[in-house]
């Protein structure tokens, strides 16, 4: 039985310590000089955040020596840089390998630990309080500073290259995208770095006119150019083309990139009005003007339907819409069979007719899927609609359960509890049509609102795998998270200590901590729930991997 005595600890804060003590004491003036920072007026911050406090707090002056790893390809970052001297080079293609970047293979649980934590579950929810600074390093992943590689001058000297020097942004669109690191950054001499967390970036965002134009347009132009690039129908085309191309493009947004918060509020409507009511972007019989390329978000394809609409399929980031209705070569473009609205919010590409017509007419066969989503498979109407409608498709690890198959029998429940201090990370229930039912357990999303509200970083993705982790020692227990996600899959717990007491902050009230499914991170056998099913009723669901999912629903 655990103690009923309680132990008080201080409630940490955003800002207690500063993600580099040294920006204290630094002379912020010189920066401020500089542009963009220059046209940033700090009236227009409120006096709880006020520029010099995000700068102090929220940024970081970091120092590499030639042949310093900066950010590598494929990593998922949670800050952006400005160069304040020296230079960095920018890898373009695939980058290093796991090899070139010295990452070990994640360390697992052993049988014996594994067997011990089976018998003997423990005390549940086990914190250290007070961790120090020193903790935050989990976050930052800098527990041994830059890592320095081993012939970097092979590297730059045997891939393309870009030169980013002094008063230069990069990592943006990573930060405010919630995307992968989309090259990797090497310093070539010493080089310093004003590393800003996307915290900061976002509230500087939010208060400066200015500078929300210098980076937005920074990311438009950038991400842009890399979507081109990656998509099939243009990735042969020369550089110059591409930039010729991208000139002529227009890049548009709908709705709104916090789209959770809307979401969550009108979830009761019904569902023609929330379809209605979803940012469009093209109408069905309209003109097809251009080829409209997806770089962020989720759109749905819909049809008209009785006096409403009905869902053909989903796009996502490097699908494309628009191609039936084209014929490349000149001709002009037919109406549109289908419709595309905003799901949430949409970044795309507008690229017109004329310009693909001269450049890549000859290769209309080797577009990118311009029906991505349900499309041509199987699943059943009703059901597509209940996965878009509930933004399931969001999901990486979406755990869906099959009712008819289900006996009720909770070894999942209690293989998550084994495994997890006697806490389970997840519930079986959740929202269902017919037999399926999606279970309230985190989904690892492609697009983690979650991470939005955190004020300290904790929740973020990791660098390696993708997945969405808690950094418990910066944890402030603000609850953010767990009412951002649309999906209730985190949960706030109280904790206890090593001997079983109660924690407790200065007011005398439990300290709690954001928990929920790591995915088994360090256990012996990964998805434990989805192993323990006797009866495999249980399947955790990449949603991008729509073939699987058909496969799996009509066995």
């Amino acid at each position: 039985m655990l103690s009923a005595t309680t132990r008080k600890v201080n409630r940490p804060q955003r800002w207690d310590e500063p993600l580099d003590p040294a920006m204290g004491l630094l002379d912020l003036a010189p920066i401020l000089a500089r542009p963009p920072f220059d046209a940033i007026n700090p009236a227009s911050f409120p006096a709880a955040v006020p520029l010099e406090g995000i700068l102090r707090n929220d940024a970081r002056v970091r120092r590499y020596e030639a042949g310093d790893l900066v950010c590598a390809r494929g990593e998922y970052g949670n800050s952006a840089f400005y160069i304040l001297s020296g230079e960095v080079s920018v890898i373009v293609g695939e980058g290093l390998s796991e090899s070139d970047l010295g990452r070990p293979e994640p360390k697992r649980m052993g049988w014996r630990r594994a067997l011990t934590q089976l018998w003997h579950g423990g005390i549940s929810e086990i914190r250290v309080p007070n961790a120090g600074p020193a903790a935050l390093e989990h976050l930052r992943g800098e527990e041994e500073g830059p890592l320095r590689l081993a012939d970097p001058r092979r590297m730059i000297e045997e891939n393309d290259t870009v030169t980013l020097g002094e008063g230069q942004f990069f990592g943006e669109i990573a930060a405010l995208a919630r995307v992968p690191r989309s090259a990797t950054i090497i310093a070539p001499q010493r080089a310093e770095l004003l590393e800003i967390r996307w915290q900061g970036l976002r509230e500087l965002r939010r208060h400066s006119r200015g500078f929300r134009a210098f980076i937005e347009g920074l990311y438009r132009q950038r991400s842009l150019l890399t979507l081109l690039a990656e998509t099939p129908m243009l990735k042969d085309l020369d550089e110059s083309v591409l930039r010729e191309i991208a000139r002529h493009a227009l890049f548009e947004s709908y709705g709104d990139f916090e789209w959770f918060t809307e979401y969550q509020r009108d979830r009761q409507r019904p569902a023609a009005e929330r379809v209605a009511a979803e940012p469009l972007i093209a109408e069905e019989g309209d003109y097809a003007d251009g080829l409209l390329l997806i770089s962020g978000g989720f759109a749905r394809v819909t049809q008209r339907l009785h006096s409403g609409y009905g869902t053909v399929g989903v796009l996502r980031r490097g699908d494309l819409f628009g191609l039936e209705e084209a014929r490349i070569g000149g001709e002009p473009g037919a109406a549109l069979r289908y419709g595309l609205r905003a799901l949430g919010y949409v970044d795309l590409v507008r690229i017109p007719w004329k310009l693909l017509a001269g450049y890549a007419g000859e290769r209309p066969g080797e577009a990118a899927p311009s029906a991505a989503g349900f499309r041509g498979l199987e699943i059943d109407q009703g059901l597509l609609e209940f996965f878009v409608e509930n933004r399931f498709i969001n999901g990486t690890q979406t755990m869906l359960v099959d009712l008819d198959r289900c006996v009720r029998c909770d070894d999942c429940v209690r293989a998550c509890s084994t495994a997890h201090q006697g806490n389970p990370r997840f519930l079986r229930e959740g929202r269902a049509l017919d037999r399926f039912m999606v279970a309230e357990a985190c989904m690892h999303c492609t697009d983690p609102v979650c991470m939005i509200g955190c004020p300290t970083g904790a929740i973020h993705r990791d660098r390696s795998s993708g997945m969405i982790i808690i950094a418990d020692p910066i944890c402030i227990g603000c609850g953010n998270c767990a009412a951002s996600c649309p999906f209730r899959a985190i949960r706030m717990v109280e904790i206890r200590d090593r001997d079983g007491d109660l924690l407790v902050d200065e007011a005398g009230m439990p300290l709690q901590k954001a928990t929920k499914c790591d995915l088994c991170l360090g256990q012996p056998v990964a998805a434990q729930c989805e192993q323990a099913c006797p009866h495999d009723a249980l399947k955790r669901v990449d949603m991008r991997n729509l073939e699987g999912l058909d496969q799996w629903l009509r066995r």
